[in-house]
């Protein structure tokens, strides 16, 4: 399948983040123990199991920062489309040959992948943007989700949300049809949790029931860090909500809106799903979810770039050629990954 021309050079939000410095390492991304990470832009994608560190490695011509994953696949753009991959295997499930930018963000969810295109002439003269809805398992166009330009998505297997005319909307994943059209000027990051959308409403957390649009709270979260930084971001787990403002840890519960605990001194995190992960300069420190009580701490032999954690695994970007792989409930290292050589440079003894 070739998707039609309007469609060729998707560029993202995220590319605007980017456009004006040097991007850092991409992000890894863990999904059931399985670890995507990137080498660098353009660069090959390697496929990682947590625990024994075998990989497969898969080319990528784009910019693979925290690789969208879902069921077992994972998306793959660059010069060559967009495939779907087996995310153990790497072999190829599906691709749509379709030109995208570099830096697109790809939003997948059980049966739709979302795919964003640059503005387009319509019939009338104008212009339209948006995003284009794939078929997960089989890469076919299903219906097309309209947007401001550049507008951010999040979705789950029920809501996809955006931002169209400056407002929050909200369609059905299974058909693209409108359920519901939010007044609040909403900006991004957007994010669906637990049945919640967080977004961004002027410099306060603002808090939707994401099936029907309604406001549930604004938060404030004492500044604007968690929407500016791209290291930094707010994130979500469950009830709980924590991110990162001047240097300060803050852990609150997304259903009161009340702050449960906070650390000094924090450069970047990661939750799953009763650990935060802390980083402070060369040093993560594994945090009770619920209460911030310490339950290890571990000294790496470099500030780290970009953390991720998902299920029982942490993994901190070392630098551009390496990545520490740490189980999250003792925090003890079990290997290091050369990215380079696409193999385990070192077990923990």
């Amino acid at each position: 399948m070739r998707l039609r021309g309007t469609y060729a050079s998707i560029l993202t939000a995220s590319a605007l983040v980017f456009a004006a410095c040097t991007p850092p390492s991409p992000r890894a991304a863990i999904y059931g123990g399985r670890i995507a990470v990137q080498e660098n832009i353009r660069d090959t994608i390697h496929s990682i199991d947590g625990k024994s560190g075998k990989s497969v490695a898969m080319p990528s011509g784009g910019w693979a920062d925290a690789p969208p994953t879902k069921d077992g696949l994972i998306f793959v753009h660059g010069d060559g489309g967009l495939a779907a991959r087996d995310i153990v295997t790497g072999a190829v499930k599906w691709r749509v040959l379709l030109k995208m930018s570099y830096l697109a963000n790809v939003v997948p969810t059980k049966e739709v992948v979302f795919v964003p295109f640059v503005a387009r002439a319509d019939l009338m003269g104008g212009t339209i943007a948006g995003w284009v809805a794939l078929d997960r398992d089989k890469g076919t166009r299903l219906y097309d989700v309209r947007s401001d330009k550049f507008a951010p998505l999040a979705a789950n297997d029920d809501i996809v949300a955006t931002i169209e005319n400056g407002e929050l909307v909200g369609y059905a994943t299974a058909d693209g049809k409108e359920r519901w059209r939010s007044s609040i000027k909403t900006d991004g990051p957007l994010l669906i949790e637990n049945g919640r959308l967080f977004g961004r409403t002027e410099d306060k957390l603002a808090v939707f029931t994401a099936s029907s649009g309604a406001l549930q709270r604004r938060m404030d979260l004492g500044g604007t860090d968690a929407f500016r930084s791209f290291r930094r971001p707010f994130a979500a787990k469950g009830n709980t909500i924590a991110w990162i403002e001047s240097d300060v840890l803050n852990v609150a519960d997304a259903t009161t809106g009340k702050q449960l605990w906070k650390r000094d001194d924090v450069d970047d995190l990661a939750v799953t799903s009763n650990i935060v992960v802390a980083a402070r300069d060369d040093q993560l420190e594994g945090l009770d979810l619920a209460t911030g009580a310490s339950k290890w701490k571990l000294s790496i032999d470099n500030d780290a770039c970009s953390l991720a954690a998902d299920g029982d695994t942490v993994v901190a970007r070392l630098d551009d050629e390496r990545v520490a792989v740490i189980d999250a409930a003792t925090g003890k290292r079990r290997f290091e990954f050369d990215l380079v050589a696409g193999a385990v440079l070192a077990r923990a003894k």
